[in-house]
């Protein structure tokens, strides 16, 4: 398109929360929309009194655990701190009365004309109202609308709330169009994130900061790509029927409220209890590859396990003549920050000594190691320094130096590098902004030169939203012609288990994979997660998370 996307929005007050003020604020400065006009609420607040309010409110505990919470999980960023929307006064504002009703609905019968007038394409309902009739049909590309909860567990009644107190594992948003025919309307983005097992406020937070980027995305796809790619992109994200078969969940009154407190409360208890007799640590595993094919099962991998003061993860390894030079993760828990180790293997098993072959002032994981033209490079993980750093070898397998900053200013997760149809591909997961989980969302960038550090971002990015799929778990690798991209599913807690996807499609347009495999950490004893599998043709590596007693062994 080569005009801005001309944008309405629809709100209940001149005080917006902070999540909703950061998104029209990138929309406001855009160069691929327009903020036109500005629909607010303006009716007159109830004379009753505050503590008749309180008191008549069946949700009154609902209200006081939120409170607490607030008080007991301070928030970093706080998503629901409230913002004027006066900085947006070059904007066009139009005032509406409506009913007290909460869930009050809206035609906009007497305001249409005036609406109309703003030849919108696009109008957000960021407001509580139920909006109905020919509104409905005036901007170009409809109404958009956020659906802030887990479609399949609850339909809208206290959003991130109920996915705590029934450990659901998974917290679910999408970005809605609204038509006359839906109620729910056809989904312009979804995104599934891991739900927060001890604080309320922290899974709303969380996923609140993370829908905040749904509509720049979209708005910005249809700026930049066009009607009819927008179109298609609709279609395909709602070409598959969608049941909601649960029974759907009300409110909970104030005394169902107290049981459910205080189940809360006790499920946190044990788990301090339990934290108290063990501990977690994750160890490696191996085995060689018979017939250079994957491993069919992980029952009898080979255990390297790490004194109980520290854990080692995120294997990977190069094969050089009869030796495996392997890589990982390692952390002593007492320094709290991870650097970067080799143990040499030979064809027996034997292990070398752990040596430590890079180490910063920040922290480092995830050491991706790739050759090409006879040189050996890393990518640690370095979100903690906002960068991605590639490191080539000075002297094997010790000596390591950087070479270049692939990316700057960003947060980056377990980014993993790929040739493929004559250019290099940088798969990475990427929170934009403090707030958002690390875990959810892979981005993907192309580069003729995989040292340089200016990488084309993915028009589709991010490729993939979703806890269950996102953030990589090791190298792609190619099996009967087929590319397979394994991936961490931190449904439930963080390195659950993994995911094998297909590679359909990999061009600079278009990216599509499918599931094919899945793997959770039931093979052992006391095996609580598994986030890493990397197999090149002789050795196949993995990490496991295992539930270890303090004391007595």
């Amino acid at each position: 398109m080569t005009n801005k996307i001309r944008t309405g929005i629809f709100i209940d007050s001149d005080k917006i929360p902070a999540w909703m003020y950061q998104m029209l604020t990138e929309i406001y400065n855009s160069d691929y929309a327009d903020l036109k006009l500005i629909i607010q609420n303006d009716s007159q607040k109830s004379k009753s009194g505050i503590l008749k309010k309180l008191f008549n409110k069946n949700d009154l505990f609902y209200s006081i655990f939120l409170y607490i919470e607030r008080k007991l999980f301070r928030l970093k960023e706080d998503a629901f701190e409230l913002k004027s929307i006066n900085d947006f006064n070059k904007v066009s504002i139009i005032k509406i009365i409506h009913s007290q009703n909460n869930n009050y609905i809206h035609s906009f019968n007497d305001t249409l004309d005036e609406v109309k007038k703003y030849d919108l394409d696009v109008l957000l309902k960021l407001g509580s109202a139920v909006l109905k009739g020919d509104i409905l049909k005036i901007p170009k590309y409809g109404v958009w609308t956020y659906q802030h909860n887990n479609i399949q567990l609850n339909q809208g009644v206290f959003p991130g709330f109920w996915e705590v107190m029934r450990k659901c594992p998974e917290t679910s948003s999408s970005l809605n169009m609204l038509s006359k025919k839906d109620e729910i309307g056809k989904i312009l983005f979804s995104s599934s994130g891991m739900t927060d097992p001890h604080s309320v406020i922290r899974n709303m937070n969380t996923y609140y900061w993370k829908s905040a980027r749904f509509i720049p995305r979209k708005l910005k796809e249809l700026f930049l790509f066009g009607e009819e790619y927008f179109i298609r992109n609709i279609f395909k994200s709602n070409q598959h029927p969608s049941i909601y078969s649960n029974k759907p969940l009300k409110i909970p009154n104030n005394v169902e409220m107290l049981f459910l407190i205080g189940r809360h409360l006790l499920r946190y208890l044990k788990e301090k209890f339990n934290e108290f007799l063990y501990f977690e640590q994750w160890q490696l595993q191996y085995a060689i590859n018979r017939e250079n094919k994957p491993p069919e099962s992980f029952i009898h991998f080979n255990k390297i396990i790490p004194p109980k003061d520290r854990f080692w993860a995120d294997p990977d390894f190069i094969q050089k003549e009869s030796k495996y030079y392997i890589f990982f993760e390692e952390l002593i828990y007492a320094k709290k920050k991870a650097h970067i180790s080799m143990i040499e293997m030979d064809g027996n098993g034997n292990l070398s000594a752990p040596k430590i072959i890079l180490r910063k002032d920040y922290h480092l994981s995830f050491p991706f190691v790739f050759q090409t033209d006879n040189r050996y490079y890393l990518i640690p993980e370095t979100s903690g320094n906002k960068t991605i750093e590639l490191y080539k070898c000075v002297d094997f397998p010790g000596e390591w130096s950087l070479q270049s900053i692939l990316m700057n200013d960003v947060i980056a997760a377990d980014s993993n590098i790929f040739f493929h149809n004559g250019k290099w591909w940088l798969f990475t997961n990427i929170k934009e902004n403090e707030g958002i989980s690390l875990y959810d969302e892979l981005f993907l960038f192309f580069s003729n030169d995989f040292q340089s550090n200016k990488w084309t971002p993915h028009p589709q990015n991010p490729i993939i939203s979703d806890v269950k799929s996102a953030r990589p778990a090791g190298h792609i690798f190619r099996y009967n012609n087929n590319l397979y991209r394994p991936s961490q599913n931190s449904l439930g807690r963080y390195g659950y288990g993994m995911k094998i996807n297909q590679i359909i499609t990999l061009n600079e347009n278009e990216y599509e994979e499918k599931v094919i495999d899945q793997i959770k950490p039931n093979w052992g004893k006391n095996y609580l997660g598994t986030h890493t599998l990397n197999y090149k043709e002789d050795l196949t590596m993995i990490d496991v998370l295992v539930k270890r007693r303090r004391f007595f062994n």
